[in-house]
């Protein structure tokens, strides 16, 4: 059923619709999960004063930007080429925040990459192609990354680096089915050759994007919601917990402190306390604008910040997760073609977001 609530647009500042889990539902109508709301303006353009766009670092020729992570003084950046063509992650130098630089570059042909994460001397890669693979490239001499492991077992969807472990939902050969099903646990005791050590078959639905923190991992069903699963015993992971959506699935997440926040399949977010994992509750349910399609979200601290396609980024405060509150956004209608944010991070006050038509934009968040 189509969400219903109310959106309003003053000047510059945005006023989401955000309705807060109190065990009922508005008057006017459900929806999964027990939140509703529909907006009803559009959100307003331009860029408020707290975020202030420094730079944009290109992207290589036709690809498009899809997934940045940082570490340092090093962003790196996901590309893709049209039509499986072929994949670039670039190592940018980012110490001068109006002045990014490249570094290097790790290629494929015939592939796409789907999703990244960052540890130590190395990135850890889901790529996408003929032989889906699980890739460790090495970043120590990061003008030259060079690629030091490949599981071709491994059908990956999405990749996440926690406290010495990499966790990986997708398929394994001679596992279950060649669904996205499996949640698979790999040990980087030698972090150049990750070692399979455990895994969890989830037969109900599809598992997508997978966030850890300590004993849990947080991982994205395509049907059941937010699946939490208890990783303390690394060869075994168990299910302690679900936050059902009634078949609205969701696609992203980050997790902050007590709460995970959860990108929708209607492009919305449920921000989700996960304090009890075996009991995980809805806060809220945020609807940034009636146009406006979250496909992303990063959360650290007091903030959470939205990756808007061609509506650019939101950063709402979370200090009361079941109340968030706008703080910035970034939206810029006067460039062509229109920009859109796939993916956006955030770190000591500065805001990296892979733009699909530009490559990496660089603001500063003054807050």
């Amino acid at each position: 059923m189509k969400k219903m609530g109310l959106f309003v647009s003053v000047v510059l500042v945005l006023m989401p619709v955000f309705y807060a889990c109190s065990g009922s539902s508005p008057a006017s109508g459900p929806s999964a999960g027990g939140a509703t709301g529909s907006p009803t303006a559009a959100p307003t353009q331009g860029v408020t004063p707290a975020l202030q766009h420094l730079s944009v670092y290109p992207k290589t020729g036709g690809n498009y930007a899809s997934e940045v992570k940082v570490i340092g003084n090093y962003a790196y950046l996901a590309e893709n080429a049209l039509s499986y063509q072929g994949l670039t992650i670039t190592v940018v130098d980012i110490s001068s925040k109006t002045s990014p630089q490249r570094v290097g570059a790790y290629s494929m042909n015939n592939s796409q990459v789907t999703s990244i994460s960052v540890a130590g001397n190395c990135i850890y890669a889901a790529i996408d192609n003929g032989d889906d693979s699980l890739i460790a490239i090495d970043i120590s001499a990061p003008e030259t990354p060079y690629r030091i492991f490949n599981d071709y077992n491994s059908n990956p969807w999405a990749v996440w680096v926690s406290g010495g472990y990499l966790y990986v939902t997708g398929d394994y050969n001679g596992d279950g089915d060649s669904i996205v099903r499996n949640f698979n646990v790999f040990s980087l005791a030698n972090p150049s050759s990750p070692a399979r050590t455990g895994y969890f078959y989830n037969a109900a639905s599809y598992f997508w994007e997978v966030q850890a923190a300590g004993n849990y991992a947080y991982v994205c069903s395509n049907s059941e919601g937010l699946k939490i699963l208890d990783v303390s015993t690394p060869s075994s992971p168990s299910h302690a917990g679900t936050y059902y959506t009634d078949n609205m699935g969701h696609t992203k997440v980050s997790v902050s402190g007590s709460y995970a926040y959860c990108v929708t399949k209607y492009y919305d977010v449920d921000i989700v306390n996960v304090s009890n994992p075996s009991s995980p509750s809805l806060a809220a349910n945020l609807i940034p604008g009636a146009t406006v399609t979250v496909s992303n979200v990063y959360a650290s601290g007091d903030y959470l910040y939205l990756a808007c396609g061609n509506k650019g980024i939101y950063i709402y405060n979370v200090s009361n997760p079941a109340s968030p509150v706008l703080a910035a956004s970034y939206y810029d209608n006067t460039i062509s073609p229109q920009h859109s944010i796939n993916d956006v991070f955030a770190e000591g006050g500065y805001v990296y977001a892979a733009d699909n038509n530009y490559g990496l934009r660089i603001l500063q968040f003054n807050h």
